[in-house]
């Protein structure tokens, strides 16, 4: 040991075997975190994806009579947020996180439902959820219509950092989630986007 001590080669030798551990707990640790943030954006997505899928079937009865399928905005919004709710662990009311569910905060979301031109529900019809709910109509003309989006919200007919077009009717939304902690805070994810119904 004394030799251990005495040779300059031997101190060495001994801080990497004491820093080895620590450096590979740093990389294991970081490579965790990259992956629960991964999964928490590929959960949030496949949420948002399964909500808009199920809004853009809420078929009007009248349109559906006529062949002519327009959606219904208030059921399209109803099972918009229970999906989201379902899909993310939060209470189906409020959007409030449940004990279990991997969201911190009430999600913050915009919704638009995009029917055109129709003689039986709204031209357009968007719901904002971000601390207050609002709904609101508006006008869109003929589809084909652009819809652009950005973290800000879905912007009908207008500019946006994405842009989709809605050949037929259907929903585009964006949402912002607070995900919970993975190390000392937690980290805000934003996804969108869109659904129609498939027409021939």
């Amino acid at each position: 040991m004394k030799e251990l001590i005495h040779d300059r080669s031997g101190w060495v030798s001994v801080l990497i075997l004491i820093l080895m551990p620590l450096l590979i707990i740093i990389l294991v640790g970081t490579m965790e975190v990259s992956r629960v943030a991964q999964a928490s954006d590929v959960k949030l997505q496949q949420a948002l994806d399964n909500a808009l899928r199920a809004a853009a079937s809420c078929v009007d009865k009248t349109s559906q009579a006529n062949n002519d399928m327009r959606i219904d905005p208030a059921r399209a919004d109803v099972l918009f947020r229970k999906v989201i709710a379902d899909n993310l662990g939060l209470d189906e009311t409020t959007l409030a996180p449940l004990a279990n569910s991997g969201v911190a905060t009430v999600p913050a979301y915009q919704l638009a439902v995009v029917n055109g031109t129709n003689p039986y529900v709204a031209e357009a019809y968007i719901v904002t959820c971000d601390g207050s709910y609002s709904a609101t109509e508006t006008s869109t003309g003929n589809l084909p219509v652009t819809v652009g989006v950005s973290e800000s919200g879905v912007n009908i007919g207008g500019a946006g950092e994405y842009m989709t077009t809605l050949k037929s009717p259907g929903c585009v939304a964006v949402i912002k989630v607070q995900m919970k902690a993975v190390t000392s805070r937690g980290f805000e994810v934003v996804r969108w986007g869109a659904s129609r119904i498939k027409t021939n």
